[in-house]
């Protein structure tokens, strides 16, 4: 499968956000959370990302991402499948795509 990559170039919220989380299922898209290095994860995004565990797909540490190149040190990136079930845990957590 070819991989596509996607631009995002202004704010997506609401059902916008919605929409491309619909939008991405029917593709069977993956999406990222990504664990800075020197920023841990705020109280709330460790809950999420503990309810999504069961749905990750791999997680690697690295220095680059889409939209990201670290110059020194790796973070830890989590690959989710996108589902019906993510999409809930994702629209629970927040109505906003930057919000992460």
């Amino acid at each position: 499968m070819a991989r596509v990559m996607y631009t995002i170039v202004r704010p997506i919220h609401g059902r916008l956000y919605r929409s491309l989380l619909e939008f991405g299922i029917s593709r069977g898209f993956r999406f990222l959370l990504v664990e800075p290095p020197l920023i841990p994860l705020g109280p709330a995004a460790r809950a999420v990302l503990e309810r999504l565990g069961r749905h990750e797909v791999r997680n690697y540490a690295s220095n680059s991402w889409p939209g990201t190149t670290l110059l020194r040190d790796t973070a830890k990136v989590h690959e989710f499948a996108l589902t019906a079930e993510t999409r809930e845990e994702l629209l629970a957590a927040s109505n906003d795509i930057s919000a992460w």
